[in-house]
């Protein structure tokens, strides 16, 4: 799932601006907290009066979602990399 320019990089904003809440924490309440987003976002998409629909719309967006995070992971490992030899 490829983002676009655009879209990726108000992203970058807003996980600059969040970031700060969640540094500090143990990987336990983080992975709460991201979980717990990520549902809201999952359950705020249905398709009214259909609840197949609605479980095969939510289990898309879930596939997208993991997908995105699987795609991610070495961005973000680059980073975290590149951050620690520079310290």
């Amino acid at each position: 799932m490829t983002m676009s320019k655009g879209v990726a990089k108000r992203a970058e904003k807003i996980v600059t601006e969040i970031s700060p809440l969640l540094h500090g924490h143990e990987p336990t309440l983080v992975g709460a907290v991201l979980g717990d987003l990520t549902a809201m976002l999952i359950a705020g998409h249905f398709v009214a009066e259909s609840k197949v629909e609605t479980d095969k719309l939510r289990e898309e967006l879930l596939q997208r979602h993991i997908q995105l995070v699987r795609e991610l992971i070495p961005i973000n490992e680059k980073q975290i990399l590149e951050n620690l030899q520079s310290h």
